[in-house]
């Protein structure tokens, strides 16, 4: 009867520590599916697919992580394009820094929508919130490449949905540091692929390093691609601080971290229980 009661004991153990996975996952309210697939034929998985919009700026504040005082400080387009005088590359005393927000991850029916002041509708990925970053620390050096030695970019969920862009006033910057941390990145790779820095292509890689959502990342990286330009994408603005425009998108694979089973301790409990009995009957 012992025997069969440890038996059992395992085997319930067993059945209800399995791992149960579901490819819907939501974290800190933001809902995604990490077995989306694209609808292509064959249909290609895409984990992790956001889709974002943000204004960027150059200035000689380097902003500490999490910060995004340089908005007051933005130096006109003019006189970074100045600063660009060739190889060697050395520092041009300008940082890159930014503000933006995720429109869709996955499923474009999954978007939010950016004028309702309660943020994602009922059927976004991020109801009745927003989910907003900020980027900064990107030193820009004299030959057109980037120094990511202090870069950094922090992604948020904000539970007060007030982040628009284009970026306006230091307090629009301000809203884009929310009220969880949902990933936090260091910047390993970030250079451009066509263009100049008033109207460039970047393509980037980051490194997750922490946040609620960190662990439903693997490997723990995002590969980012976007561009911005300051004034039209026809006719440079010198005199422009900001970008009049941004478009990013960012991929990562992602997966359904799995929950360990309800009755997992009430299966130790029984093996335990079990255990102590044999021990007793031997004394």
């Amino acid at each position: 009867m012992k025997k069969a009661l440890l038996v059992a004991a395992l085997g319930s153990m067993a059945a209800f520590s399995m791992p149960s996975y579901s490819a819907m996952v939501s974290v800190a309210g933001v809902t995604w599916d990490t077995e989306w697939t694209d609808g292509s034929t064959p249909p290609i998985e895409q984990d992790f697919i956001g889709e974002t919009q943000f204004t960027q700026w150059f200035s000689t504040t380097n902003d500490a992580v999490g910060t995004l005082g340089s908005w007051t400080t933005a130096d006109t387009i003019g006189n970074v394009l100045a600063s660009l005088t060739g190889a060697p590359a050395a520092a041009t005393g300008y940082y890159l820094a930014g503000a933006g927000e995720y429109m869709r991850i996955n499923d474009p029916a999954m978007s939010i929508i950016q004028a309702s002041p309660t943020g994602g509708g009922a059927g976004s990925f991020c109801p009745g919130c927003e989910l907003t970053y900020a980027f900064g620390g990107i030193g820009l050096n004299t030959d057109n490449t980037f120094d990511v030695t202090d870069g950094w970019v922090r992604v948020y969920v904000d539970n007060t949905p007030d982040f628009n862009t284009p970026v306006n006033s230091q307090a629009v910057a301000n809203s884009a540091i929310g009220d969880i941390l949902w990933l936090d990145l260091t910047i390993t790779s970030f250079s451009l692929q066509t263009g100049t820095v008033d109207n460039g292509f970047v393509s980037a890689v980051f490194e997750i390093v922490g946040g609620a959502a960190a662990d439903y990342f693997d490997p723990k990286s995002v590969a980012y691609s976007g561009s911005a330009f300051f004034g039209t994408r026809a006719t440079l603005d010198p005199n422009s601080r900001y970008s009049g425009g941004g478009n990013g998108q960012a991929l990562a694979n992602t997966t359904a971290v799995p929950e360990p089973g309800t009755l997992a301790l009430l299966g130790l409990g029984l093996v335990g229980f079990a255990a102590s009995r044999r021990r007793t009957a031997k004394k």
